[in-house]
């Protein structure tokens, strides 16, 4: 299996970032020799590019929610504003 099937699999796995990490670390401290850094290198690698993905994932949502969130903002001000504007010439035509 390539590093990359290996992240993906462990994208799809539903592993948690804690887990992935612990995996990672678990990886790093077995390297013994120059052959298994390598692959242990790789492999290392495919598990933290899964752990970036599913934090883009996480902020991309997010982002999203904020944008939203911001729009809904604006458009309640800008309601607040015509209510205000409305009632203050109610009130001066009434005067």
């Amino acid at each position: 299996m390539t590093s990359d099937e290996e992240a993906e699999a462990d994208l799809n796995d539903g592993k948690k970032l804690k887990e992935l990490l612990k995996e990672i670390y678990r990886l790093a401290r077995g390297m013994t020799t120059p052959g298994q850094r390598d692959l242990h290198t790789m492999s290392a690698i495919g598990k933290f590019s899964a752990i970036l993905i599913r934090i883009s994932d996480r902020a991309e949502k997010q982002s999203q929610r904020i944008i939203s969130l911001t729009w809904a903002l604006i458009i309640f001000t800008v309601v607040l504003l015509l209510f205000a504007a409305v009632e203050t010439i109610q009130h001066f035509c009434t005067l």
